[in-house]
């Protein structure tokens, strides 16, 4: 199996960081994002209008809530860009 690095860029970094305040599980979340993606970097869906950039959804994990993952990725990397909580669907 073919595994591909991780790059978290200045700002996914700086997002992650400021969600470790309000959940600290969120580590555990970042390495199944991690592992998820270096596995199957096209776990995500396209990006409407530029879809060289993925969107991969998170699964809830104990007091997480879901979060949208904005990635690209190449032959070596992904390269996770931004992180956010998905908005709840009403």
């Amino acid at each position: 199996m073919y595994l591909r690095g991780v790059v978290e860029e200045p700002r996914y970094s700086q997002d992650l960081d400021n969600l470790r305040e309000q959940y600290p599980q969120i580590d555990e979340v970042q390495r199944r994002i991690s592992w998820e993606l270096s596995r199957i970097p096209r776990a995500g869906e396209p990006l409407e209008g530029a879809p060289d950039f993925r969107f991969f959804t998170t699964a809830p994990f104990e007091d997480v809530p879901t979060f949208l993952i904005l990635y690209d990725f190449d032959e070596e990397n992904v390269y996770l860009r931004s992180i956010a909580q998905k908005p709840k669907q009403s």
